[in-house]
Parts: structure tokens; C-alpha cells; sequence
């Protein structure tokens, strides 16, 4: 056995050892860039930042439909709660039409809700 024919399979070994360790390092980046989108979405929704938005004019395909989902995660929310906001305003509409007055308690026994006659 001649040198060359040692130091061809221990090269092509370790290239493809360093190629492994880079799309490893690579995946754990993308992951955990992702991770932190997703943070940072659930902390918009938490503090009701509906301005949120992210780029999808990354260059990775998967970077762009990450952010793509995102921000139609985020419409959704959007739409949800304008919804509930109409529906609450209909409900409350209602209420102060009635000539009975009716008061809407919380689980913790704070008013939820009144109408007018109700604060008479």
C-alpha cells in the first residue's frame, strides 16, 4: 500500500466530516433564528402589537415561508380580535336596549359588564 491510496479515503473522511459539522452548525442557526421569530411574535401578541410583520423577501425559501406563516398567523389574530371587538360592541348594544339591568361578573366576582339600566 502505497501512501496515496491511505491519505485519499482520510481526506475525503474529513472533508465530509467538516461538510457534516457545517450543515449541522447551519441547521442549528436556522433553527434557532426561527425560534426567536416566533418569540418575538408571542411576545407582539401578548403586549397587542398588531404591527408586527416580517420579510418575506429573505433569500432562503425556508426563511421566507417561516415568515410568510407568520405573518398569516399574525392577520388571523388580527381579524380575531376586530371580530370579538364588533361582537363585544353588538353585545354591549344590546345590553343598554334592555330595560332590565344586568350585570356580567367575572370568575374573580369583578364586573365583567353593565348597561345603563343596571347603573341606575
Amino acid at each position: 500500500m502505497d501512501f496515496d491510496s491511505l491519505s485519499h479515503p482520510l481526506a475525503t473522511g474529513l472533508l465530509a466530516g467538516i461538510l457534516l459539522l457545517a450543515a449541522f452548525l447551519w441547521q442549528r442557526r436556522m433553527y434557532r433564528r426561527h425560534v426567536r421569530k416566533v418569540f418575538l411574535m408571542l411576545d407582539a401578541i401578548e403586549n397587542n402589537d398588531t404591527s408586527l410583520h416580517f420579510s418575506e423577501k429573505e433569500r432562503g425559501t425556508d426563511a421566507r415561508l417561516v415568515n410568510r406563516t407568520l405573518n398569516r398567523i399574525s392577520q388571523i389574530l388580527h381579524q380575531v380580535r376586530r371580530e370579538t371587538a364588533q361582537q363585544e360592541k353588538y353585545y354591549e348594544l344590546i345590553m343598554n336596549c334592555v330595560d332590565t339591568g344586568i350585570v356580567v361578573l367575572n370568575d374573580s366576582g369583578a364586573v365583567y359588564q353593565k348597561n345603563n339600566t343596571a347603573l341606575h
